[in-house]
This record gives C-alpha cells, sequence and structure tokens, in this order.
C-alpha cells in the first residue's frame, strides 16, 4: 500500500517551490515574511502548504518581503523572461551603463576582427 504525504500537491508548482524555500531549506522566516507580507502566519502556512492558493498580488508580497526574485522568476523564465530589478541609486545606474558599453565595445571589436580576417 502506498502512503500519500498530506504535502503532495504542495510539492507541484508555485507551491513546490515555496514549500522547498521556506520548509526544506528554512531560508526565510515564515513568521517574518507573513509580517512584512501582512498577513497572518496562518495564512502564509496555509498557502506555502498548498492549501490556499497564491494569488498573483501574493507573489509580488512575497518577493518584496524575502529580497528574493525567485519567486517572480518561477513564471517569467519559461516564458523566456529574465527578472532585472530596478535601480534606484544614480551611482550604481552609472556603473551599469558604463560596463554595458564597454561590453559592447568588446563584442563590436571582437566582430570587427572576425571581418578582417
Amino acid at each position: 500500500m502506498t502512503v500519500v504525504s498530506p504535502n503532495l500537491k504542495a510539492q507541484k508548482g508555485f507551491q513546490g517551490l515555496c514549500y522547498y524555500v521556506f520548509i526544506h531549506q528554512k531560508k526565510y522566516s515564515v513568521a517574518t515574511t507573513a509580517q512584512k507580507m501582512g498577513c497572518s502566519i496562518d495564512t502564509l502556512y496555509k498557502k506555502i502548504r498548498g492549501e490556499r492558493p497564491f494569488q498573483f498580488d501574493d507573489i509580488i508580497l512575497l518577493t518584496k518581503a524575502t529580497g528574493d526574485p525567485i519567486f517572480v522568476e518561477y513564471f517569467c523564465n519559461p516564458c523566456g523572461y529574465m527578472v532585472i530589478p530596478c535601480i534606484k541609486d544614480k551611482t550604481t545606474a552609472r556603473m551599469l551603463t558604463q560596463v554595458g558599453k564597454t561590453f559592447l565595445s568588446m563584442t563590436n571589436g571582437e566582430k570587427d576582427a572576425e571581418k578582417k580576417s
């Protein structure tokens, strides 16, 4: 006789990801995350275990509460999209712009070298 875990449905999909991150890895505190999300600890546990569905707004709140884009990436990656955080610091934005320009110049330089060969 096969014993079916009560958490079987939590092992699939987004709930499976949440179950793995919160329960198995213990990467984030459920209590702290629930408080930051503005919901009860019990409610968040029920969503993680698959007893209640995650709403789209919950995923945004979960990402903001943990600071981890893995929850949004779960939906973006299969569609061919990548999550890029917004840069609010002007110094960081300037640095990344310079890195981008350097990368493009290196890429263009390599293409020009290939054309000459």
